[in-house]
Formats: structure tokens, sequence, C-alpha cells
């Protein structure tokens, strides 16, 4: 992860789709929560490489649109179920985004 404090801005690499890799831009107080959610979803995708799981692989794609739409509450409650639990204290920090 990027951050330039003194712009109050990071950048948050996320997953390749294909040959482009993924990076959002948000500000330094979210960038942690924000981050660990980013690590999630992408142990689930490196995950459902390994296992080719269809099951696995339908909660990836839904973790990935909700990150996409910037719905993070939407993604954890999704890595919650899949037992990717990251905290709960990123509510607070990622509600009003």
């Amino acid at each position: 992860m990027f951050v330039d404090r003194d712009n109050n801005i990071a950048a948050i690499p996320l997953w390749k789709e294909g040959e482009k890799l993924g990076v959002l831009v948000t500000n330094t107080e979210r960038s942690e929560s924000i981050l660990k959610i980013a690590i999630n979803v992408q142990q689930i995708l490196e995950h459902y490489q390994e296992s080719e799981k269809k099951s696995l692989g339908s909660l990836a794609k839904e973790c990935i649109e909700s990150f996409k739409k910037l719905d993070f509450i939407s993604c954890n409650e999704r890595l919650k179920k899949a037992g990717h639990l990251v905290q709960e204290q990123l509510y607070e920090d990622i509600k009003d985004f």
C-alpha cells in the first residue's frame, strides 16, 4: 500500500483480472480497514484458483462485485459468511464511505 500522508491519500493494490491489476485510492483514515478486506478477498481468490470449487467462485465474484461498488460492508458480510471475519470495527471505519 502506498500512503501519502501529506495529501491524505492511500493507494491499495487489489487483485489481477486478466493482465490488469486493480488499485483503490482512498483517504488514509480508511485505508487500513479497506486493505484488510482486500487481503481477505485476495485470499478467497487464491483459494478458489487452487481448489476450483464453484461455490467459492461464486463467493469470490460476489465479494469483488461488492468491493467494486464500494460496498465494503456487504463485501465484509460475505467474507464473514465464508469464515473470513475481518473485524467488527470495520463498520465504523467504512460505513460512511
